[in-house]
Order: structure tokens, then sequence, then C-alpha cells
């Protein structure tokens, strides 16, 4: 008796890991996809598996830094430290984010 339950168990098991074998073997082809996706246009693999929130507030942000660039015309701020009193340090946060896109 024991000896059939523990052979239906393997025979559960076995085709549950082939079931599972086969999901695994296509996921990450959506998952490379969807990447892409996201990366050409920010917020695009976010809306294409549904979530619409998540890509509104992600996708939206990267388009509103985006477009914000856009509108200071490119200015890359440098810190000077001549300007009088705390003004100069209002130059240091703006400094600081075009340390983040790499031009020095």
């Amino acid at each position: 008796m024991l000896s059939v339950l523990v052979d239906k168990f393997r025979e559960v098991n076995l085709s549950k890991l082939a079931s599972e074998r086969k999901q695994i073997e296509t996921a990450p082809t959506k998952a490379w996809l969807l990447g892409a996706a996201g990366w050409l246009v920010p917020g695009l693999g976010h809306l294409l598996q549904g979530k619409w929130v998540r890509a509104l507030l992600l996708g939206g942000a990267v388009w509103i830094c985006f477009i914000s660039g856009f509108q200071m015309g490119g200015y890359l701020f440098k810190y000077s430290g001549s300007e009088p009193g705390t003004s100069s340090l209002l130059q240091i946060p703006p400094m600081i984010g075009n340390l983040g896109t790499g031009f020095f």
C-alpha cells in the first residue's frame, strides 16, 4: 500500500517537473523582449505586462526628466564658488546630477 502511494507521488512530481521545465524554458525569451521594450521606451515593459500604474510612475518620471533636460538646454553646471553668500551652494545639487550623466 505504501509503495503504491510513493509511486503515485513520484509520477505526480515528475509530470509537474516536466511542465515546469517547459514554462522555465519559454519565460526568458519573454523577459528579454519585455526588458528590451522597456529599454527602448521607458515604461513600455511594465505597460506590456499590464502594470499600468507602475508604467505611468516609472516611465512618466523618466520622460519628465528627459523633457526637463531638453528645456534646460543641456546646460552642465560647474561649481565655481565665486558667487556671494549661499547662492554658490545652490550650484552643488545640479553639479552632482551632472556627475550621474557621465560627463565631467
